[in-house]
């Protein structure tokens, strides 16, 4: 992802950005 982490661990980034 382009997009920095928004205090999320790894798992939630892709949860936030990717949708799961």
């Amino acid at each position: 992802m382009s997009e920095p982490q928004k205090s999320e661990p790894q798992n939630g980034r892709g949860a936030l950005f990717a949708g799961g």
